[in-house]
């Protein structure tokens, strides 16, 4: 299963430190590939959430399968018998992560497209709702993005502007780059 698998692990964890070093240092040097670094970590890192998530209903879908079937029930009891652990124990734990997102109402909708660009104003910036997204949602966000765009706060990369293209016209998210890496750090743990 790829949730359990090392490597993937293993690839998340150099994403993640890659996010950290860009985001202080990107402001200061070539800002054109610490985008890129930033926006390559975020994407690789949504996509492999997404397999590990993907895998995980699949499991959790096994086993729901094999409690289900008395025949198979034994299974269960002869894993645990034997030391290993359940794949129950891995079930639905990334599933109910939460990410921490700042939501940007979209204010006119007959405005939106303007020479097949999305513009800040569309947004209704000054009035930011804070809250969550579970994290399947937010990596559709960060897979489908049609908006798109670095935040810098002076002194380092703070996060990304983002919207998929199906809720481009509900809101636009900003998410952090130090929200994204503890969601990274959670679903190494758990996954």
């Amino acid at each position: 299963m790829i949730g359990r698998d090392r490597y993937w692990k293993r690839e998340l964890k150099q994403i993640r430190r890659s996010l950290v070093f860009w985001r202080k240092v990107g402001r200061y040097v070539l800002s054109d590939y610490s985008e890129h670094k930033i926006n390559r970590g975020f994407l690789l890192s949504a996509v492999i959430i997404r397999k590990i998530s993907d895998a995980e209903m699949d499991a959790e879908a096994a086993y729901k399968k094999v409690d289900k079937d008395e025949e198979n029930a034994g299974i269960i009891s002869k894993v645990v018998s034997a030391g290993l652990e359940p794949m129950k124990k891995y079930v639905s734990e990334i599933q109910k992560i939460k990410v921490r997102v700042t939501r940007y109402s979209h204010v006119d909708e007959d405005k939106f497209f303007v020479n097949s660009r999305v513009f800040l104003d569309d947004y209704d910036t000054k009035n930011a709702i804070a809250g969550g997204i579970l994290l399947r949602d937010a990596c559709n966000q960060i897979i489908h993005s049609y908006v798109w765009g670095i935040v810098n706060s002076g002194k380092e990369m703070y996060g990304v502007l983002l919207a998929s293209d199906q809720e481009k016209k509900d809101g636009m998210f900003l998410l952090t780059v130090e929200d994204w890496t503890n969601v990274i750090d959670e679903v190494i743990e758990k996954g």
